[in-house]
């Protein structure tokens, strides 16, 4: 698929130097052309796309020679990730990582939770945490998926600890993309107190149980992140209300063996409101190895902001 079908993607990386060229050649990295159609097409026509420009599409003629590492070459089997979005959000947001993670061969599930996307019209105030839970645990066993990377992004980090709790066998990783990182029993309103001004705020509506997504804010702020005029026009058409109830359901990580399973976290360090309070990563995770914790200097939505980025860290998690 073309990167640009999904819709914009961030400057590259970096440019390949001669030397890492020569490690292309050798398979040990894969460099590609930003919006080249096919990723692992790309290693046997490299060289010739390099000097035939008018191989590519035109929108990305000017950016020829400048390439985006992907993280080391495949060699084992491919990778089944779950992309788990946040609250108000829906499956979508995952469409630019997910292409790139499927050009490299890997298997990938982003589905929309109970009440956002096209399961819109089934939000009741009945919806909750373990609403969400089930969806995520029932996708995995109704695919007898195994061995997967199980990501969350933003609420989702609650979501994904409460699978990990459930079938903790058939996941391999956890990765928190800018993500709710609860411990047994806490809600996302004792991870994010400032959620629980949402649920204040619509106390006196006829239907205080639904709750809107956040305003777009003044640049650089953006709608959750996100800054550019095209993108915000088509995050803000996939966004609906959540249910309160999500925020207010506590997250069950009671079973020994999810502490097993290894974590990694990305965290987003670009402009955010003011009233945002970060809960720090323990140094340690559950199963006592030092946190893994990367950073992205972007908005609240890295999947859509910073895409190239997120799958690079997501291939090498």
């Amino acid at each position: 698929m073309n990167l640009l079908t999904t819709g914009r993607v961030s400057t590259p990386v970096r440019n390949v130097t001669e030397s890492e060229a020569d490690e292309e050649r050798t398979g040990r990295y894969l460099w590609v052309p930003i919006g080249f159609p096919n990723v692992e097409g790309c290693r046997a026509d490299l060289q010739r796309c390099r000097y035939q420009p008018r191989r590519l599409l035109p929108a990305v003629r000017a950016f020829i020679r400048q390439y985006t590492y992907l993280g080391p070459t495949m060699t084992n089997s491919p990778t089944t990730y779950v992309l788990v979005h946040g609250a108000w959000h829906d499956g979508q947001s995952w469409n630019r990582v997910a292409s790139l993670l499927t050009s490299r061969g890997h298997r990938v599930f982003t589905p929309s939770l109970t009440g956002h996307g096209d399961k819109a019209h089934l939000l009741t105030p009945e919806v909750g945490l373990t609403t969400h839970v089930n969806d995520v645990t029932g996708l995995v066993l109704e695919h007898d998926l195994d061995d997967i990377v199980l990501v969350g992004h933003s609420y989702a980090g609650m979501v994904i600890s409460g699978v990990a709790n459930r079938i903790p066998a058939r996941i391999a990783r956890l990765v928190y993309l800018d993500a709710m990182v609860p411990t047994h029993g806490e809600t996302a309103i004792d991870v994010m107190p400032r959620t629980q001004s949402m649920i204040n705020g619509v106390a006196d509506s006829a239907q205080p149980w639904r709750i809107p997504p956040l305003p777009e804010l003044p640049a650089p702020l953006g709608l959750f992140g996100v800054t550019d005029p095209g993108d915000i026009a088509w995050l803000r058409a996939t966004l609906s209300d959540a249910s309160a109830l999500c925020f207010q359901q506590p997250v069950e990580m009671d079973n020994p063996e999810q502490a097993l399973i290894p974590r990694t976290h990305v965290l987003c360090t670009g402009d955010e409101p003011e009233d945002v309070t970060r809960r720090p990563v323990p140094k340690l995770q559950p199963n006592g190895e030092p946190s893994r914790i990367h950073t992205l200097n972007t908005g609240h939505d890295a999947m859509i902001t910073k895409p190239v980025e997120v799958c690079a860290l997501l291939l090498g998690s």
